[in-house]
């Protein structure tokens, strides 16, 4: 019987890493026990039949040691069996497997190698992380064509420090494979809940439902925990500019997303980008673009300026426009290609004295409103991330849950994207303007 988890950092010290931080997942006093038709191990997933004969009793011996070595204990060893005695039964079959599968290589011996690997990071045997990834790697060339090397490895990985990893196989395994097991989807949300996405972690839940009938530990444990931190925002009310955006960096970029504004953008790395809050009304960014020189000699930084405005009860995006439009002069109709029904301008700018000798300013203007998205708010904005550093500690675990997030406004939304540049710069401002809405994520 597979048990369910809480998540707790383990300070660690590994002969081949120094001072490493390992994340377990570890069974709390009060076990929280699956049906035994529902959760009966990771091997039960190994087709038997297709192992080599000589493999057998070890395959047998191994399945007795699954329910010691499945998930990561802390603290005194307290089951019936030592610890001490699992271990070297783990190195005897480790051996014996090794040494078939250089004779009768095949995918069903590969992913039981990975597991002894799992199971033998599990008991805190140096090397058997390596071990487990190797082979699941392995297995994985080996059969492409299967979703099991994915959902071993991605878990492993997501068990192991390493969420967004781990999480980006179980993406990729899903996809392609749409998998029908739920131990697969039980592993799917624990992982999304370490990748600190919670709506997947959320489906994953309803998947595990669906697939076996009821809701059952899974959703006890991590659904009602989940949907108790997601906080659906009220119109009149304010938020932090922390709470209404979360910066997720990444190589020479950063990824800004707004759940409440339900949208995402990709910067480039090199300036620093002004996050307002949400004062009751409207909330946005401004995002700098590269400096640039204009005719004069004088350096500028044209700007992008995202407004989100939460439309008020019978306010029609037309008036909105409307009312917009009219601060702006020689209105030029422009298509950016974004596909969101949105009306698109090239305008003078109104600050005029300020770009004279630049030939004036202009203005780049997207609008566009969004609905009221159906299914999962915030679904198609998560991303996986790895577990959120802190200082563990020696003498015990550091506890760790996800704080939650303020979700998309339940109102209808009124976008506007602008940019400003002179224009004597503004022909590669608003090539850079471009490249910038093609990172746009809008639900």
């Amino acid at each position: 019987m597979r048990q369910t988890a809480f998540l707790q950092w383990k300070q660690k010290s590994d002969p081949d890493k120094s001072s490493c931080r390992v994340l377990r997942l570890l069974l709390v006093a009060a076990t929280l026990a699956w049906p035994l038709a529902l959760h009966a191990g990771y091997l039960d997933a190994i087709d038997a039949s297709r192992l080599p004969k000589e493999f057998v009793p070890q395959f047998d011996k191994l399945k007795r040691i699954e329910p010691y070595a499945d998930v990561y204990r802390f603290g005194p060893w307290r089951l019936d069996i030592p610890k001490e005695r699992l271990t070297e039964q783990l190195e005897e079959i480790y051996a014996t497997a090794s040494a078939i599968s250089l004779k009768n290589p095949g995918k069903e011996i590969l992913l039981c190698l990975g597991l002894v690997g799992y199971f033998g990071y599990n008991l805190d045997m140096p090397g058997y992380d390596d071990r487990a990834v190797e082979n699941f790697t392995r297995a994985l060339n080996e059969a492409s064509d299967d979703y099991r090397p994915l959902w071993f490895l991605g878990m492993h990985y997501a068990k192991a420090t390493r969420a967004a990893d781990g999480m980006k196989l179980l993406l990729k395994s899903e996809v392609l494979f749409h998998p029908s097991n739920p131990d697969f989807w039980v592993d799917y949300a624990i992982a999304a809940d370490l990748a600190q996405m919670p709506q997947h972690a959320l489906f994953a839940v309803s998947k595990v439902k669906e697939l076996t009938g009821k809701a059952g530990t899974l959703d006890e444990v991590i659904g009602a925990r989940l949907r108790s931190v997601l906080k659906t925002p009220a119109r009149s009310g304010k938020i932090d500019p922390d709470d209404l955006w979360e910066l997720l960096p990444k190589a020479e970029a950063t990824t800004i997303v707004s759940y409440p504004f339900g949208c995402k953008v990709t910067v480039p790395d090199g300036g620093k980008v002004g996050l307002s809050g949400y004062d009751g009304k409207a909330g946005g960014m401004k995002i700098p673009l590269i400096h640039r020189t204009g005719k004069t000699g004088r350096e500028f930084v044209p700007n992008v300026f995202i407004n989100v405005i939460v439309a008020d009860e019978g306010e029609t995006f037309s008036a909105f426009t409307q009312r917009l439009m009219k601060s702006f002069d020689s209105l030029e109709k422009a298509d950016f290609g974004l596909n969101l029904n949105e009306l698109s301008s090239i305008a003078k700018s109104d600050r005029a004295e300020v770009y004279r000798k630049e030939g004036g300013g202009l203005l780049a203007l997207v609008t566009f409103e969004r609905e009221t998205p159906p299914g999962m708010s915030g679904f198609i904005l998560e991303e996986p991330q790895n577990f959120p550093g802190g200082e563990g500690s020696k003498d015990g675990p550091v506890f760790y849950r996800y704080r939650g997030r303020v979700e998309r406004f339940r109102e209808r939304l009124f976008y506007m994207i602008m940019l400003e540049a002179p224009a004597s710069v503004f022909a590669e401002s608003l090539e850079e303007f471009r490249g910038l809405l093609k990172t746009l994520v809008v639900e």
